[in-house]
């Protein structure tokens, strides 16, 4: 599969009522074009996990192997022999038994079908609606995706992408009977405060650790401060900016 992110439609906020920029997420299946798309409103490292769950549930399974950008959110630093990737998609990689494939930096003809599925998408998706929301425009999206995008003759296959979807269904990898958390890993330094930063939240790990540098695991739930592979703290996971969970040890 080749996957992608594209500019989306400007949407109200469901919560602020203020004009907000989305982005459009496509993954395609390079044989049948067969394609997800959702729109949404990051392309950060956990809507990038969130969308790949979320295809491969589409698809009933995963490749065999995923050709990606170079995008932040899945590669930290690239390079044409060896990049390295971000570590949360290598777990959920690892997890989902697939093969990472980035494109070497600036040639992103390596990835030319999710291209062109991105332009369909924005092309002839996008100009013909009008968007309650983002969960009205993914509400248009998913049908839209199987009736019109499906059922197309494509250009390149000169087939319709679900009619030759029936032919490869079989070789996706199922998905594991219990799949992986979606955790993103980043790296934190333990402030004066005993406590280190996370997307606007604190948690506190030992006072002892005071400036160093530490590794820090956020699921849906938890928070878990890590010094390399040594677990040093466990939180609940916070979510309202400034919000901080402190342990008394600490």
């Amino acid at each position: 599969a080749q996957v992608d992110f594209g500019a989306g439609p400007s949407l109200i906020c469901d919560i602020t009522g203020a004009i907000t920029k989305t982005w459009i997420f496509v993954m395609v299946l390079a044989w049948s074009r067969h394609m997800y798309a959702e729109i949404v409103l990051r392309q950060d490292v956990e809507t990038w996990l969130g969308c790949h769950r979320r295809a491969f549930e589409w698809f009933n399974g995963a490749p065999k192997k995923i050709i990606i950008d170079n995008a932040k959110c899945a590669i930290t630093k690239a390079c044409y022999h060896d990049p390295v990737v971000q570590r949360s998609y290598g777990d959920f990689a690892e997890g989902h038994g697939f093969i990472i494939s980035a494109c070497p930096p600036y040639d992103p003809q390596k990835k030319g079908r999710v291209e062109s599925g991105v332009k369909y998408v924005k092309n002839s998706f996008v100009p013909l609606r009008i968007f309650r929301g983002l969960s009205d425009s993914n509400q248009q999206l998913k049908p839209w995706v199987l009736e019109t995008a499906g059922n197309r003759i494509h250009g390149s296959t000169h087939e319709k992408p679900l009619t030759l979807f029936e032919t490869e269904r079989h070789l996706l990898k199922p998905l594991p009977d219990n799949p992986p958390e979606l955790a993103v890993w980043e790296k934190v330094r333990l402030h004066g405060n005993c406590h280190a930063q996370f997307l606007k939240c604190y948690y506190s790990a030992p006072y002892q650790l005071v400036r160093q540098l530490l590794w820090l695991r956020a699921s849906e739930t938890t928070v878990r401060i890590y010094r390399d592979h040594e677990l040093v703290a466990v939180h609940p996971r916070l979510f309202r900016p400034g919000a901080k969970s402190t342990l008394n040890e600490h």
